[in-house]
């Protein structure tokens, strides 16, 4: 069994979909789906389903969608001639339920694992091994995740988890590319991220600096200034201390903006910056 939770809820069991096209039980088979098989109890399931209003026949409803999902499974099993009962596949266990994906795909998995690697490799300064890993994991993407599921508190718990994993990711993506010394590459990419992020600090530091190896000096300092006064007037706050050192870098032309690891170093000088202004070591 297939399953793909990195945009449209899939679940192909030989090939063939077993995804419920009713909320609730499409709800339950991601839910159970993306347990990695392990027991999902009753509670959460009911919790998930229902939140905190469910009905007095609760236990009852989840029973039906369960032998509802049974149906849909072995109706994927038969189609391609195997004899599986659906009974092994989704089963009951002590005071829940659990999937038996059996040893198929589970795309979340597969992400999590990729970019576990990717960032092991930046930290062991292996740029290239690091971008592939990286990059094979964000195109593992196909719309937000379980775009189509009605989810409750673990699956938004979740679809948190993995959106935040991914914005991070891609930062952590640009930043290798920076690296390598592939501004020019990454720029207009930067410039519809930050337009779509406008104040993702991260996000903006690597446009500016993007800018400023692309003979752009102008253009970074400009940047510099519009992130200062949306932040201003949008939260009532200023940006990073490690903005207020990229900018002044730019100013005096630092060599360090050439750094291949530019961005972390940056954010140390606005530790150093920050601490010496309340008398703090950083």
């Amino acid at each position: 069994m297939d399953i793909f939770a990195l945009g449209p809820f899939t679940v192909l069991n030989n090939g063939e979909n077993a995804v419920p096209k009713a909320a609730k039980p499409r709800t339950l088979l991601a839910l159970l789906g993306s347990s990695n098989g392990n027991v999902v109890s009753s509670s959460v399931i009911i919790s998930e389903l229902w939140d905190d209003r469910p009905p007095r026949t609760a236990s009852t409803t989840v029973h039906t969608y369960v032998m509802q999902l049974r149906r849909l499974i072995g109706a994927a099993t038969s189609a391609t001639g195997e004899r599986v009962d659906p009974k092994d596949v989704l089963r009951r266990d002590g005071g829940g339920y659990l999937l038996d994906a059996g040893p198929g795909r589970f795309d979340v998995a597969e992400y999590d694992r990729l970019a576990a690697e990717g960032h092991k490799a930046a930290q062991a300064n292996d740029c290239l091994a690091a971008h592939a890993r990286i990059t094979a994991a964000l195109n593992m993407w196909r719309g937000p995740a379980f775009a189509d599921v009605q989810t409750g508190p673990r699956l938004s718990a979740e679809v948190t988890r993995l959106e935040e994993s991914r914005k991070m990711l891609l930062e952590r993506r640009i930043e290798i590319d920076l690296r390598l010394g592939w501004h020019h590459q990454v720029l207009g990419e930067l410039a519809g991220l930050t337009t779509e992020h406008p104040s993702h600090e991260g996000l903006q530091a690597l446009y500016i600096i993007a800018l400023y190896r692309c003979g752009q000096r102008t253009r970074a300092l400009a940047q510099c200034d519009q992130l200062r006064a949306r932040m201003a007037d949008e939260f009532g706050l200023d940006p990073l201390p490690a903005m207020a050192a990229l900018r002044q870098a730019i100013l005096v032309n630092d060599p360090a903006l050439e750094d291949d690891t530019v961005w972390p170093l940056f954010v140390r000088r606005g530790r150093e910056l920050q601490a010496k202004h309340v008398g703090v070591l950083p």
